[in-house]
């Protein structure tokens, strides 16, 4: 199972990418990103959310679900979206990180929230307790976050440099509203 050190690491790349690939984590860092002046912030903030809300579930499997109901956790999320979308509506000069706060906390809450409960945790959890070497799968995760974060960032930061900033402020709203909704509509369905 453990071809010098490389399977799991490789396995929980390929898995946790795969898993994650197309996930509304990026649609929010190319969102977020697409309304900051700052990308490295985005990207950051990003990633440490996508890493500890996936943290617990290498390390403790899941045990977090046995203090945080998962219902909870989604509506959590879900009304996140909304204060963002409704936030994000404002004019870029009334935006949080323009008071003198960065993107970071802004994005590392938003997508660390947003990711608890979600299909990457139970795909932490699994990879974690099948190939049984968490320090190779925790590698994993973080390089595969790394990477799709990265992506989604420098893609919501082209946006910004090619389109209006008003239409992309106004229809990146629109989306974390909607967002928002479905997950509120999908958990208490």
């Amino acid at each position: 199972m453990d071809c010098y050190g490389v399977n799991p690491l490789i396995t929980s790349f390929i898995a946790f990418t795969l898993a994650e690939l197309g996930d509304k984590t990026q649609v929010a860092t190319v969102m977020l990103a697409s309304s900051s002046k700052k990308v490295l912030p985005i990207f950051l903030g990003s990633l440490i959310g996508l890493i500890m809300a996936n943290l617990p579930f290498i390390i403790l499997g899941d045990c977090l679900a046995l203090f945080i109901p998962v219902f909870w956790v989604k509506i959590s999320s879900a009304l996140l979206f909304i204060v963002f979308g409704l936030l994000t509506l404002r004019k870029p000069e009334s935006l949080v990180e323009h008071r003198g706060e960065s993107g970071f906390l802004r994005s590392a809450l938003l997508v660390g929230l947003m990711e608890l409960g979600d299909k990457t945790n139970l795909t932490a959890l699994a990879l974690a307790a099948t190939l049984q070497n968490v320090l190779q799968v925790l590698a994993g995760v973080c390089l595969a976050s790394a990477v799709l974060v990265a992506a989604a960032s420098y893609l919501g930061f082209k946006v910004v440099q090619t389109a209006a900033g008003d239409k992309i402020r106004i229809v990146s709203a629109i989306a974390f509203i909607v967002i928002g909704v479905c997950i509120i509509l999908e958990t208490l369905a």
